[in-house]
């Protein structure tokens, strides 16, 4: 069940996740230069690689009090 509960829910995390980057990077180009639009994936990537890290402590820490 959890299976494809997660196969069914990964496409749509997928598109949503490209719509939040085109948005934020076509309202970006509006108020930056678009040289400078490489700063704005550098934040998202930073934001994914602390949520992962977040996500990882938490697993640790569940795992831990089983």
């Amino acid at each position: 069940m959890a299976l494809n509960l997660a196969s069914s829910l990964n496409p749509i995390c997928t598109n949503i996740g490209v719509t939040i980057g085109s948005l934020t990077a076509s309202i970006g180009i509006r108020y930056i230069k678009l040289a400078q639009i490489g700063w704005l994936r550098c934040g998202y990537a930073l934001i994914g690689v602390l949520g992962s890290m977040i996500l990882l402590k938490a697993l640790k820490r569940s795992n831990s009090k089983s």
